[in-house]
């Protein structure tokens, strides 16, 4: 459905043209939630908004304006005629005559309208290798097997319209409508001005996650805080290294599978290069069918080693003074010291030490990644394989896949080690340790 409006308003339907800005407005197939954002959580997300704005590569508004001067010319010679509308009739009456436009190819052309609605979506995708997500967003199409990426997939509207122009380019060089005509300029065409994203809400913002990094790490580089509560420096650095390597592997929101150093493996590549690895089976079934191999980065390796340290030295602080606590803190990779009692760490029991600081579900790291792999345009393969995205017939890990993960992994890693240093992490020592 397309309503061409002259001038820009609030009432939009799906898909709109503003003739006098030359820009298409279009709005996205988005997830529908059953509960509400605070406005705490609103202000340190990317802020999102209703349309993305596309601009007329087709040069659209040409044929749109020799309309409205036909109609123009038509009320001046017949006063009956009051209405501005282009479109008088019927939708199922205008797919009848577009029909008989299409009997006039020739035969065997399987040209329907159908294909017609559906080529962009598929260009995008096949041609341009773009992610489901970004398909959907740019047409406002659902998908089916995109419908997880969505969840996980917030992109701003200038990176959409940047990618439009770039497909558009491709399309506009192939379908010429007249082979005298000039080819259109499209490296001119200014992409519209619109400030915003759109896709999954409660995807943090860079700024916010650099500040609430860089704030823990000054705490636990406050000597004051090891002096007053050893407990509480210990539930801070614990929860560090777990929410360090949820940026690094992309773990989902469960109690299980924080990485251990005993679970990582090395692999040497053809051109000497050393990959950490580690297997991962978050929210899985007995049969395994979600668990996949991830990448471990230098610093979360090093923050690993680090806690390692710190862990034995805090058990061996408990077995002179606690033997119920030094028991159930030896039998756990990771605890925490909650209510006089020493737990397992789980979203709840972080959540419940970190409070307001972080006022965010703990999977956000999953949606920061995976927007932030997508504008570092590493191909959606590769990123659904990372992040355990995938159904019937795209098992990127079983038994038949062709997936030569290997040689997406170089691409990778610096990728989550650039995205990792942009915010900040670092491998930090406890001052417990060098007490």
């Amino acid at each position: 459905h397309c309503v061409i409006k002259q001038n820009d308003s609030h009432s939009f339907t799906d898909i709109s043209y503003i003739l006098n800005s030359k820009i298409w407005k279009v709005r996205p197939f988005l997830i529908e939630y059953k509960t509400e954002t605070s406005e705490l959580q609103k202000s340190i997300c990317n802020p999102l908004v209703e349309f993305v704005e596309l601009p007329d590569t087709f040069e659209f508004h040409s044929y749109i304006s020799a309309i409205f001067e036909t109609i123009k010319r038509i009320k001046l010679a017949n006063s009956t005629v009051h209405s501005d509308r282009i479109f008088h009739r019927s939708l199922r009456k205008y797919k009848g005559k577009i029909k008989i436009v299409l009997n006039y190819l020739p035969k065997g052309h399987r040209t329907n309208i159908k294909n017609i609605e559906n080529y962009l979506f598929h260009f995008l995708v096949s041609h341009c290798h773009h992610d489901l997500s970004v398909a959907m967003l740019i047409t406002g199409q659902n998908n089916f097997l995109g419908g997880v990426h969505m969840h996980y997939t917030t992109i701003s509207t200038h990176h959409l319209a940047s990618t439009y122009v770039t497909a558009t380019k491709i399309l506009i060089n192939k379908i010429m409508f007249d082979k005298n005509q000039d080819q259109i300029q499209i490296d001119t065409i200014p992409l519209p001005i619109q400030d915003g994203y759109v896709g999954s809400r409660l995807c943090p913002t860079h700024n916010f996650l650099q500040s609430f990094i860089q704030n823990l790490i000054m705490t636990l580089q406050d000597p004051n805080l090891l002096k007053d509560d050893w407990k509480n420096y210990h539930n801070l650095y614990t929860i560090y290294t777990i929410m360090m390597q949820g940026f690094s592997t992309g773990y989902r929101e469960v109690g299980n599978p924080y990485v251990t150093n005993k679970n990582i493996s090395k692999l040497e590549l053809n051109n000497h290069k050393i990959l950490q690895i580690t297997p991962i089976s978050d929210k899985d079934n007995s049969k395994f069918y979600k668990t996949r191999i991830s990448l471990i980065t230098d610093k979360t390796i090093q923050q690993l080693n680090h806690y390692q340290q710190h862990r034995q030295k805090v058990i061996s602080k408990l077995h002179g003074s606690n033997r119920i606590f030094h028991k159930n803190a030896k039998s756990k990779s990771f605890f925490l010291f909650l209510d006089q009692t020493v737990t397992e760490v789980r979203p709840k029991t972080i959540k419940h030490v970190i409070g307001e600081k972080f006022p965010l579900p703990l999977n956000v790291n999953r949606r920061y990644i995976r927007t932030n792999l997508l504008n570092m345009e590493i191909n959606p393969d590769t990123i659904n394989a990372f992040m355990g995205h995938w159904g019937s017939g795209t098992e990127y890990w079983g038994a038949y896949s062709s997936m030569a993960y290997l040689q997406h992994a170089e691409r990778l890693i610096p990728a989550l080690t650039e995205i990792a240093s942009g915010l900040g992490w670092q491998a930090i020592k406890s001052m417990v340790v060098s007490k």
